[in-house]
């Protein structure tokens, strides 16, 4: 494990922490690693936590306004505007391919689902959460 100087600093002992703290705390420590790391980015943990910030309308109508409320195609649409090139045409896929989708929103274990192709390959885990969390 590589040597992390910001963790030489002690640290609360789990026992410390209340029982519903526990989870939080190590979400915390894994994702501070993982930036550190250049595994995650801070505009998709950012994400991750806030579905990003609304600002105006959609740039694309909504493509199954049945299923899909506002609020999440507002974020299908905000997390193709990450930095990171590969969540180009996220959006796209899904107004083109929206039963692909709808099988994952309906799935009531949506994380074990494979996301429509390519944007399974395409994203790691993490980015997948993302993905999850965007239409969930």
């Amino acid at each position: 494990m590589p040597y992390h100087a910001d963790l030489a600093t002690p640290l609360p002992h789990p026992r410390s922490l209340f029982e519903k703290d526990k989870l939080l705390f190590a979400f915390v420590l894994a994702s501070k690693l993982l930036m550190d790391e250049g595994r995650i980015s801070h505009e998709e943990l950012r994400f991750l936590l806030t579905g990003g910030v609304a600002m105006g309308k959609s740039p694309l109508p909504n493509p199954a306004p049945e299923w899909v409320s506002d609020r999440m195609w507002g974020e299908v649409c905000r997390a193709q505007e990450l930095p990171a090139e590969l969540w180009r045409g996220l959006a796209q896929h899904v107004a083109e391919d929206p039963a692909a989708w709808k099988r994952i929103y309906d799935s009531l274990e949506p994380h074990t689902e494979q996301l429509p192709d390519p944007w399974h390959a395409k994203l790691d885990a993490f980015q997948r959460i993302v993905v999850l969390r965007t239409i969930r």
